[in-house]
């Protein structure tokens, strides 16, 4: 079935298990019930794993749904797909999900995780190449030109044998790519226009304006580099098109540099950063942040920078985004920004909201409240079995598990060997703890300590059952009648 060949008419009827699946601007909503026989039914099935509540979910959004008009104009038989795995937990769970938003390409039903970027047209250029040839076969002048004018930045082979050595070569690169646009030709009215010879490779990126036209010794290692050095910008503005680095990128450190665009001394910090990235190239994304723009508001919210601060710096890691590191000086110069990105590579700084203050009444109740000065005080209590829930208080997958996570410490309340215990990870860091995703529960076993996770679906039934495989609550088994 091909799916983009009805997105106009805004509803499609797909039989599966007797229910109909929905369209929302060509975008197919999967459920348990009909994901199998969907991605059985369809060669090539894009998936998007999303939760309501997420920004980058809302940001990605709109993007996702102008894909389904360009792969029609395209004449793509690739089905669009979004499963909130909010709600159907269990595909979340077998398909891997940790974050949001997660896409897969299910080839013939085989999931390959998406790594390209998150504006429409750049999930249309991955998603050609994973169900097309990795570069457009070229035949004439025309192609070549058409090429070059439509991309901002383009890679164009030139081999007279294209089963050639060299040749497979420049095609893995443009498979394994996904910044570039690629091209590749044999045709010698293409090799007498640009002036080329077998083996020659022509690079243009026009956003920085670099053009480069070799014919090196051939490898996928010389060409990856030759195409890292001419494409990323020292500086990245953040964007719906730059959100996609601080996930998909290879380069997992960054530094938001705060700044207001209608202030004229903006530019002249923009050129120390830029001097200072050079340094740290290929280690540490360098991203500006314009806090005048009311769309850039829920960044500054979630860093906590004040207004008051700009301009500011900030460094993050993607992998544990819910920390973030700040300079110990207000200055913003090429020497303080050079300082503090060295600094963070050399492990001496300690994130901001190291620990939240710690309560009086943080073990009243029957769920403690832990902060990261006695987290591992309270955790790793060797005669204690601890229950921690891993959240932050504005997701609503958290706010939806603590009322069962409640119910579970008050069934178990009258067992003092077992500690309920919550903390907020996104005020509170943990230096040797890292968690992938919110919410997150952990089992500290008394004796030996051993942590293990709840990999189960969030339910009062499912937690009781996880603690009784574990030897959890003594009591248990005398109410598994009220389960």
């Amino acid at each position: 079935m091909n799916v983009l060949h009805l997105i106009t008419t805004f509803t499609l009827c797909t039989f599966c298990k007797g229910e109909v699946t929905k369209v929302d601007g060509g975008v197919v909503t999967l459920t348990k019930q009909n994901f199998n026989s969907f991605i059985s039914t369809n060669a090539y099935v894009f998936v998007k794993f999303y939760a309501p509540t997420c920004g980058y979910c809302k940001l990605l959004a709109p993007e996702y749904s102008k894909v389904g008009e360009i792969l029609l104009n395209k004449g793509s038989s690739v089905a669009l797909a979004e499963v909130d795995a909010t709600l159907e937990t269990s595909l979340a769970k077998e398909y891997g999900i940790k974050g949001y938003p997660t896409i897969k390409l299910f080839r013939n039903g085989a999931p390959l995780n998406y790594t390209g970027g998150r504006t429409s047209e750049e999930i249309a250029r991955w998603l050609n190449k994973k169900t097309g040839p990795p570069a457009q076969n070229l035949i004439n002048v025309v192609d070549a030109k058409t090429l070059i004018d439509e991309n901002e930045a383009i890679a164009i082979g030139f081999f007279e044998d294209k089963s050639s050595k060299d040749a497979r070569g420049f095609l893995q690169v443009a498979d394994e790519n996904n910044e570039f646009v690629f091209g590749i030709t044999s045709d010698p009215d293409i090799f007498r226009e640009y002036s080329a010879n077998d083996g020659d490779i022509l690079v243009y990126n026009r956003f920085n304006g670099r053009k480069l036209h070799f014919n090196l010794d051939l490898s996928v290692n010389n060409l990856h580099n030759v195409l890292f050095e001419i494409s990323p910008p020292l500086l990245t503005e953040y964007n719906v098109k730059s959100v996609r680095k601080f996930f998909e990128g290879e380069i997992k450190d960054f530094l938001f540099l705060f700044l207001r665009k209608s202030v004229p001394e903006s530019s002249n910090l923009e050129e120390e950063a830029r001097s200072v990235a050079r340094s740290f190239k290929g280690k540490v994304l360098f991203i500006t942040v314009d806090a005048d723009k009311v769309a850039n508001k829920e960044l500054l919210d979630y860093l906590e920078v004040p207004m008051r601060d700009v301009p500011t710096m900030r460094i993050v890691n993607a992998n544990h985004d819910s920390t973030s590191f700040i300079p110990e000086s207000y200055d913003v110069t090429a020497n303080t920004i050079e300082e503090f990105v060295q600094s963070y590579l050399n492990g001496e700084l300690y994130p901001t909201s190291s620990s939240e203050e710690l309560p009086d009444d943080w073990n009243k109740g029957t769920i403690y409240k832990l902060v990261g000065s006695n987290f591992y005080s309270v955790v790793f209590d060797a005669e204690k079995d601890v229950l921690v829930n891993f959240h932050v208080p504005w997701s609503r997958e958290c706010q939806g598990l603590a009322p069962i996570f409640a119910e579970v410490s008050e069934h178990l309340r009258s067992d003092d060997g077992v500690v309920f215990a919550q903390i907020n990870v996104q005020k509170n860091f943990l230096k040797y703890t890292r968690i992938q995703s919110v919410p997150t529960i952990q089992l500290c076993r008394r004796g030996d300590n051993e942590i293990i996770t709840y990999e189960g679906d969030f339910t009062f039934e499912g937690i009781i059952q996880f603690l009784q495989a574990n030897g959890v609550g003594r009591t248990l088994s005398e109410n598994n009648d009220e389960i």
